[in-house]
């Protein structure tokens, strides 16, 4: 867990003041990360968001419950001061819960081939609640690049930082897509 601290004190020296961040953690050491990010005066953890999977994978060997879900970690650039955050989208209160489901891919089917893929969908909502259009939003574990694809619709610049070559790849495809699209779009509207 040396990593994830160590990780973190970077996040600390390079996001905004109070800017928020999402990690996403197993359930067995998210409580504690949180726990500790805040005692170390690193962050502020603000509350826990859920994404419960409409359509997760099977217990292959059937000894064991289903993972329905993913914990995300809300936290706060803030050295753990209990600060409100640098800019905060509320969006409606139908979507403003902390418990969010979505189908693991737009219509239950993985867009990439990374084992921890997140839906755009909650992936872009994340993006809106948490920056403005303009800002930058950084990934250094991208694997299949969707929170860049989701920062770009979005309005918002990505950078997407991954050291697996064929996730790169993929990125870089998903990307070029994304940017094609946006432009052809604002070429139809001009």
């Amino acid at each position: 867990m040396d990593f994830v601290f160590k990780v973190c004190s970077e996040y600390r020296r390079i996001l905004k003041p109070n800017a928020s961040m999402v990690l996403f953690f197993g359930y067995r050491h998210a409580g504690w990360i949180a726990h500790e990010l805040q005692r170390r005066g690193l962050f502020t953890f603000r509350m826990p968001l859920i994404w419960v999977k409409d359509n997760p994978m099977p217990s292959v060997r059937r000894t064991t419950f289903r993972s329905c879900y993913e914990m995300g970690l809300w936290l706060i650039n803030d050295g753990g001061t209990f600060q409100q955050p640098r800019t905060f989208n509320f969006l409606t209160q139908a979507r403003m819960r902390n418990v969010m489901s979505y189908l693991i891919g737009r219509d239950g089917y993985k867009r990439t081939q990374h084992p921890t893929e997140k839906p755009e969908l909650l992936t872009r909502r994340l993006v809106e609640i948490f920056t403005d259009e303009g800002d930058i939003v950084l990934d250094n574990f991208a694997g299949g690049g969707t929170t860049g694809v989701a920062a770009f619709k979005a309005g918002r610049h990505a950078i997407s930082i991954e050291r697996e070559t064929n996730y790169i790849a993929m990125i870089t495809k998903r990307q070029k897509a994304v940017e094609q699209r946006l432009s052809q779009e604002s070429a139809k509207r001009a």
